[in-house]
């Protein structure tokens, strides 16, 4: 179950990563062949209404392309909070690696789209031609453009949302790793206090002095170890001391 999640990780961010570089390769000139496309087809939708309508018919198919894309963005960061979550599942480092790069690209998504929504669009009511009659074509074209904006606002929305969601998935990856790792140091600490009478009584018992009575002692080598118990668990209560003085976070 593990590979398979494995797998299926690697091929949703696999599948935005080649949408993104595909975003990332397209031109202008790539655009304008495509349209130039569709134009020759028979019957072709393009071919129909004022070049306003082509524009906004070419600017709608587009949000409705970014909104295919931030829904499989979506898709794939809450497979990868279910994954994060999970308590079976060991390749969360991988994870987490994938959810940051999701974060950059979604925010570098939102920079190119944002400007364009933000201050091209507003501009289309002061080009030449632009439909403002109660005419049905006219209509139609004010309906595209309503469409438009609301899949470019949903998808800004959209954006927002899924970066906020990994910088939470990140900080609570991070909360849970500093955890882990001061709990660690906690141990290591109480350890090396508990240890530190044994510490203090081989550092005494192994100096060269001449007349060290316990070496001679027949019982010196229990009393040795009785010694290190008893202050062992006297360093023991001091720790539970406190331990209970200190406040509770």
């Amino acid at each position: 179950d593990e590979l398979d999640d494995d797998d299926e990780v690697l091929r949703m961010f696999k599948q935005f990563e080649l949408s993104a570089e595909a975003e990332d390769t397209t031109r202008f000139e790539d655009t304008f062949e495509g349209v130039l496309r569709q134009l020759s087809e028979p019957c072709s939708i393009l071919r129909m209404g004022t070049h306003i309508q082509l524009v906004l018919r070419i600017l709608l198919n587009r949000s409705a392309d970014y909104l295919s894309i931030i829904e499989m963005y979506r898709v794939a960061i809450t497979h990868c909070q279910e994954l994060l979550h999970s308590d079976t599942y060991s390749s969360k480092d991988l994870v987490i690696a994938r959810v940051s790069g999701a974060k950059r690209e979604l925010e570098s998504l939102h920079r190119r789209v944002e400007p364009f929504v933000e201050h091209a669009i507003p501009q289309l009511h002061h080009v030449p031609g632009y439909p403002e009659s109660d005419d049905l074509s006219d209509r139609v074209c004010r309906h595209y453009k309503f469409d438009m904006i609301n899949n470019f606002r949903q998808f800004l929305q959209e954006c927002r949302t899924q970066v906020k969601l990994c910088d939470s998935l990140l900080a609570e990856y991070n909360r849970r790793a500093a955890d882990k790792m001061n709990n660690v140091l906690n141990f290591l600490t109480v350890f090396t206090f508990l240890i530190v009478p044994i510490q203090i009584l081989t550092g005494l018992y192994g100096m060269n002095f001449e007349h060290m009575p316990e070496l001679e002692w027949r019982y010196g080598y229990h009393f040795f170890f009785l010694l290190a118990a008893s202050a062992t668990g006297l360093f023991f209560l001091i720790l539970l001391c406190i331990q209970r003085a200190t406040p509770a976070k």
